[in-house]
Protein backbone atom coordinates (compact mmCIF):
# COMPACT_ATOMS: atom_id res chain seq x y z
CA UNK A 1 0.00 0.00 0.00
CA UNK A 2 1.61 3.42 -1.11
CA UNK A 3 1.30 6.05 1.34
CA UNK A 4 -1.40 8.80 1.22
CA UNK A 5 -0.27 12.70 0.66
CA UNK A 6 1.36 14.10 3.73
CA UNK A 7 2.66 10.96 4.86
CA UNK A 8 6.57 10.47 5.56
CA UNK A 9 7.15 8.06 2.54
CA UNK A 10 10.05 7.13 3.79
CA UNK A 11 9.34 3.87 5.17
CA UNK A 12 6.98 2.99 1.98
CA UNK A 13 10.14 3.84 -0.21
CA UNK A 14 12.33 1.70 1.96
CA UNK A 15 10.24 -1.72 1.20
CA UNK A 16 10.27 -0.94 -2.46
CA UNK A 17 13.48 -1.00 -2.75
CA UNK A 18 15.88 -3.82 -4.13
CA UNK A 19 19.09 -5.06 -2.94
CA UNK A 20 21.73 -4.48 -5.81
CA UNK A 21 25.37 -4.14 -6.97
CA UNK A 22 25.89 -0.24 -7.49
CA UNK A 23 29.62 1.78 -9.13
CA UNK A 24 32.24 1.92 -6.82
CA UNK A 25 35.18 -0.15 -5.01
CA UNK A 26 33.64 -2.88 -2.48
CA UNK A 27 33.62 -1.70 0.98
CA UNK A 28 36.35 -4.54 2.71
CA UNK A 29 33.94 -6.53 5.77
CA UNK A 30 35.37 -6.12 8.89
CA UNK A 31 37.75 -9.22 9.61
CA UNK A 32 35.69 -10.07 12.53
CA UNK A 33 32.19 -9.89 11.04
CA UNK A 34 29.71 -12.21 9.81
CA UNK A 35 30.48 -10.88 6.55
CA UNK A 36 34.34 -11.77 6.76
CA UNK A 37 33.68 -15.58 7.75
CA UNK A 38 31.03 -16.33 5.03
CA UNK A 39 33.79 -14.66 2.12
CA UNK A 40 36.55 -16.55 3.88
CA UNK A 41 33.95 -19.77 3.49
CA UNK A 42 33.01 -19.27 -0.19
CA UNK A 43 36.08 -18.27 -1.21
CA UNK A 44 38.09 -21.75 0.61
CA UNK A 45 34.97 -23.95 -0.69
CA UNK A 46 34.09 -22.15 -4.26
CA UNK A 47 37.97 -20.68 -5.70
CA UNK A 48 39.90 -22.76 -3.73
CA UNK A 49 38.06 -26.04 -3.67
CA UNK A 50 39.07 -26.66 0.25
CA UNK A 51 36.30 -28.18 2.27
CA UNK A 52 39.43 -28.54 5.40
CA UNK A 53 39.69 -24.39 4.87
CA UNK A 54 36.10 -23.56 4.89
CA UNK A 55 35.51 -26.95 8.00
CA UNK A 56 37.09 -24.53 10.69
CA UNK A 57 34.48 -21.75 9.41
CA UNK A 58 31.59 -24.11 9.65
CA UNK A 59 28.87 -24.45 12.68
CA UNK A 60 29.68 -28.03 14.47
CA UNK A 61 25.84 -28.64 13.87
CA UNK A 62 26.24 -28.16 10.22
CA UNK A 63 29.33 -29.91 9.74
CA UNK A 64 27.36 -33.00 11.22
CA UNK A 65 24.46 -32.48 9.32
CA UNK A 66 26.67 -32.54 6.00
CA UNK A 67 28.20 -35.66 7.39
CA UNK A 68 24.91 -37.58 8.03
CA UNK A 69 23.78 -36.46 4.66
CA UNK A 70 26.98 -37.92 3.03
CA UNK A 71 27.38 -41.20 4.64
CA UNK A 72 22.83 -41.40 4.59
CA UNK A 73 23.95 -41.07 0.93
CA UNK A 74 26.10 -43.57 0.84
CA UNK A 75 24.59 -45.84 3.23
CA UNK A 76 24.56 -48.83 0.42
CA UNK A 77 28.16 -48.40 -0.96
CA UNK A 78 30.59 -51.27 0.42
CA UNK A 79 32.65 -48.40 2.17
CA UNK A 80 30.01 -47.53 4.64
CA UNK A 81 27.46 -50.29 3.69
CA UNK A 82 24.97 -51.41 7.01
CA UNK A 83 27.64 -52.90 9.41
CA UNK A 84 29.14 -49.82 10.03
CA UNK A 85 28.41 -47.23 13.17
CA UNK A 86 26.72 -44.66 11.13
CA UNK A 87 26.83 -42.23 14.13
CA UNK A 88 30.94 -42.55 14.47
CA UNK A 89 31.73 -42.48 11.21
CA UNK A 90 29.39 -39.23 10.48
CA UNK A 91 31.54 -37.35 13.95
CA UNK A 92 34.38 -38.52 12.73
CA UNK A 93 34.06 -36.59 9.29
CA UNK A 94 32.49 -33.32 10.73
CA UNK A 95 35.44 -33.43 13.39
CA UNK A 96 37.62 -30.14 12.53
CA UNK A 97 40.00 -31.14 11.74
CA UNK A 98 38.88 -34.69 10.26
CA UNK A 99 41.34 -37.54 10.71
CA UNK A 100 38.90 -40.24 9.05
CA UNK A 101 39.83 -41.93 6.22
CA UNK A 102 37.05 -41.49 4.38
CA UNK A 103 37.42 -37.41 4.46
CA UNK A 104 39.16 -37.20 1.84
CA UNK A 105 36.28 -38.68 -0.51
CA UNK A 106 33.95 -36.67 1.63
CA UNK A 107 35.26 -33.69 1.03
CA UNK A 108 36.22 -33.58 -2.67
CA UNK A 109 31.94 -34.91 -3.58
CA UNK A 110 31.19 -32.08 -1.42
CA UNK A 111 33.45 -29.56 -2.57
CA UNK A 112 32.46 -30.99 -6.46
CA UNK A 113 28.64 -31.13 -5.71
CA UNK A 114 28.60 -27.44 -4.54
CA UNK A 115 30.95 -26.26 -7.67
CA UNK A 116 28.56 -27.70 -9.82
CA UNK A 117 24.77 -26.32 -8.24
CA UNK A 118 26.94 -23.13 -7.05
CA UNK A 119 28.92 -22.72 -10.86
CA UNK A 120 30.18 -19.28 -11.23
CA UNK A 121 29.57 -18.53 -7.62
CA UNK A 122 32.91 -17.11 -5.98
CA UNK A 123 34.28 -14.24 -3.28
CA UNK A 124 36.16 -12.39 -6.50
CA UNK A 125 33.12 -11.93 -8.54
CA UNK A 126 30.15 -12.22 -5.36
CA UNK A 127 30.08 -9.37 -2.69
CA UNK A 128 28.21 -9.22 0.28
CA UNK A 129 25.71 -7.17 1.59
CA UNK A 130 27.27 -5.10 4.82
CA UNK A 131 23.58 -4.12 6.71
CA UNK A 132 22.98 -7.23 9.23
CA UNK A 133 19.65 -9.37 8.73
CA UNK A 134 19.19 -10.78 12.47
CA UNK A 135 18.03 -14.09 12.55
CA UNK A 136 18.34 -14.64 16.25
CA UNK A 137 19.93 -13.63 19.21
CA UNK A 138 23.52 -15.32 18.09
CA UNK A 139 22.61 -15.43 14.39
CA UNK A 140 22.25 -13.24 10.83
CA UNK A 141 21.95 -14.09 7.47
CA UNK A 142 25.18 -12.82 5.48
CA UNK A 143 23.44 -11.96 1.68
CA UNK A 144 25.95 -12.39 -1.48
CA UNK A 145 25.12 -11.12 -5.00
CA UNK A 146 26.80 -10.95 -8.01
CA UNK A 147 28.40 -7.69 -7.84
CA UNK A 148 31.75 -7.68 -10.19
CA UNK A 149 33.64 -6.54 -7.35
CA UNK A 150 31.10 -3.39 -7.27
CA UNK A 151 29.54 -2.44 -3.71
CA UNK A 152 26.25 -4.52 -2.61
CA UNK A 153 23.69 -1.88 -1.42
CA UNK A 154 19.97 -1.27 -1.73
CA UNK A 155 19.06 0.58 -4.57
CA UNK A 156 15.25 1.39 -6.35
CA UNK A 157 14.30 -0.48 -9.44
CA UNK A 158 17.29 -2.91 -9.70
CA UNK A 159 17.44 -6.35 -8.71
CA UNK A 160 20.18 -9.23 -9.11
CA UNK A 161 20.53 -13.34 -7.88
CA UNK A 162 21.28 -13.47 -4.22
CA UNK A 163 22.52 -16.24 -2.36
CA UNK A 164 22.09 -15.98 1.19
CA UNK A 165 23.87 -17.97 4.36
CA UNK A 166 23.71 -18.00 8.18
CA UNK A 167 26.40 -17.58 10.05
CA UNK A 168 26.14 -17.69 13.98
CA UNK A 169 28.30 -16.32 16.49
CA UNK A 170 30.30 -18.42 18.87
CA UNK A 171 32.78 -18.28 21.27
CA UNK A 172 34.96 -19.06 18.61
CA UNK A 173 33.67 -15.80 16.16
CA UNK A 174 31.61 -16.20 13.33
CA UNK A 175 30.66 -19.78 11.97
CA UNK A 176 28.65 -20.52 8.48
CA UNK A 177 25.48 -22.69 9.92
CA UNK A 178 23.35 -22.80 6.89
CA UNK A 179 24.46 -22.58 3.18
CA UNK A 180 20.52 -22.42 2.62
CA UNK A 181 19.39 -18.95 3.53
CA UNK A 182 17.65 -19.20 6.92
CA UNK A 183 16.99 -22.98 6.55
CA UNK A 184 18.54 -24.67 9.70
CA UNK A 185 19.07 -28.21 9.66
CA UNK A 186 18.77 -30.74 12.37
CA UNK A 187 21.26 -33.94 12.58
CA UNK A 188 19.42 -36.92 12.23
CA UNK A 189 18.66 -40.64 10.06
CA UNK A 190 18.47 -38.72 7.49
CA UNK A 191 19.17 -35.06 8.56
CA UNK A 192 16.47 -32.99 8.35
CA UNK A 193 14.83 -29.42 7.64
CA UNK A 194 13.87 -27.64 11.30
CA UNK A 195 10.61 -26.67 11.22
Amino acid sequence: MAPSDGDDHTAWRACATILAPVPGPPDSPHPDSPQATALRWVEAVMDDGDLGAAWPLTDPVLRLVLAQDWVWTHRHQPMVGHGVDWDVMARGLAACPSDHPLWERFGAELVERWQHIWKGFSADTWGTWDQPEVLDLDMEVVTFMESHGERVRFEPGRSAFARRFAVRHTPEGWLVASVNGDQMFLPGWPPSLEV
